[in-house]
């Protein structure tokens, strides 16, 4: 490994201390690989582009959560992380310090934490904010409900009762505990009319004091697309309507939290 030999690793440190940025190689079974093409151009335009994020540290969660019910099965939700990767990409390019707590792919310049349960997630979330912070966009798709995990499989062919419990929600969590965050939440409804997702969205916002919601109708866009139309909210701004392509949707997200920030 090219770290190891003291030359190279010297004039690395020379380089990097005149403002010489690198792309730090992919480890795979224990050798390092030259870097991916896509963490390249992410590396690059965070480079070039402007970095209205520069200086802020966002915590971004995605995806779905698993809640054991036995060894085999568990309780989950449809969420596929797509929007919270995409976030997450969009918000490193703009020169974020991005940490994304998730279950699914990696995503080059963040910091990924992985998590499998809500508690776990949770947990990480708290661990995050209690080390600085100053956006927390929360985008997973937490599972509401938990489930006291059976130690051996259960067996098919007959009734099952499950006892679902009601899960923290960790938005509530966050927001009593860490005040002084800029917090986007996400709010998935089915069936409703534009009015009342709207309205049901600022409810939310104003029940958790957030700084952002992003509200959408899952009945209409079903999750794990790769589209989706959402609904922008926010106190200082009239509603927006944004639809496309999830990662056209986190760069509009992204943008508008960046204007709510210069607000904030």
């Amino acid at each position: 490994m090219y770290h190891r030999q003291p030359l190279v690793h010297e004039n690395i440190v020379k380089l990097k201390s005149v403002g010489v940025e690198f792309i730090e190689p992919r480890r795979e079974e224990g050798k390092a690989k030259i870097a991916e093409t896509q963490d390249v151009v992410l590396a690059v335009e965070r480079m070039l582009s402007p970095k209205p994020l520069a200086g802020k540290r966002v915590l971004i969660t995605s995806g779905a959560t698993l809640e054991a019910v036995d060894p085999v099965r568990v309780l989950t939700t449809r969420a596929s992380g797509q929007t919270g990767r995409a976030l997450a990409r969009e918000a490193c390019r703009l020169g974020a310090s991005v940490t994304l707590v998730h279950s699914g792919e990696a995503v080059p310049g963040a910091k990924n934490v992985r998590v499998e349960s809500g508690e776990e997630m949770r947990e990480a979330v708290m661990r995050v904010l209690g080390e600085g912070c100053d956006v927390f966009v929360s985008a997973a798709a937490v599972s509401d409900f938990k489930v006291k995990a059976r130690p051996e499989k259960m067996k098919s062919g007959q009734a099952v009762e499950l006892k679902l419990e009601p899960a923290p929600k960790i938005v509530e969590e966050a927001r009593k505990r860490f005040p002084s965050v800029f917090v986007v939440g996400f709010k998935a409804e089915t069936h409703l009319e534009a009015g009342e997702l709207e309205r049901v969205g600022l409810e939310f916002l104003g029940r958790h004091r957030l700084g952002l919601v992003i509200a959408n109708d899952v009945g209409r866009h079903p999750m794990g697309g790769t589209r989706n139309e959402v609904l922008l909210l926010s106190r200082a701004r009239q509603p927006v309507w944004v639809e496309g392509r999830k990662d056209f949707l986190a760069q509009k997200i992204v943008e508008r939290l960046c204007e709510e920030l210069k607000r904030a």
